[in-house]
């Protein structure tokens, strides 16, 4: 039968060696929000346990929209710094990850899967620019004033249905070698 053991990341060493073969650890839009330390205790549970791992949604730290605007980059480069503060791995998260298993002999998978949005979901897009935005903002504060124009340009052209939003994400599968 399938047993489902739900416990925080710190637990997952303790988790899996309470199973009798744990077989499948995974998350969905997690890994970028945890420290370098954390993904490192993951590979190395992983590794140990021989457990598959299925990792995804983690973002990769691409934003691309269209039309495109002279503030993306910048705003894209805040939000990045943004989701690195505390020391997180950010949008570093599936790479590292990625190479903190390869380092331990095991199988990798690595799969692109971005989010492509338009006017269709203007309420998700219409959050995501928001809190990209003020993100940044955070990130850097003396921009806020440009990172705010940017976004009423964004918010304005999302209401004309002629803005497209691409956010990378990378999924990994974790496994031993065949």
């Amino acid at each position: 039968g399938v047993r489902r053991v739900v416990g925080g990341i710190e637990a997952l060493g303790d988790l899996a060696g309470d199973l009798a073969r744990p077989l499948l650890v995974t998350c969905s839009a997690l890994l970028d929000l945890l420290h370098p330390d954390q993904l490192a205790g993951l590979a190395d549970a992983l590794a140990a346990d021989g457990v598959v791992g299925l990792f995804a949604l983690t973002v990769d730290g691409s934003f691309e929209l269209a039309p495109p605007h002279p503030g993306d980059a910048s705003l894209t480069s805040a939000f990045n710094a943004h989701q690195r503060r505390h020391g997180d791995a950010g949008p570093d998260a599936a790479a590292h990850l990625a190479r903190l298993c390869r380092a331990r002999g095991l199988a990798v998978e690595e799969v692109a899967t971005p989010w492509r949005l338009d006017a269709r979901k203007a309420p998700m897009v219409a959050r995501l620019v928001r809190e990209r935005a003020a993100a940044a903002a955070v990130a850097e504060p003396a921009r806020a004033a440009e990172f705010g124009a940017w976004l009423d340009q964004r918010l304005a052209q999302l209401g004309a249905q002629v803005l497209s939003v691409e956010v990378g994400h990378r999924d990994l599968l974790v496994r031993r070698p065949a």
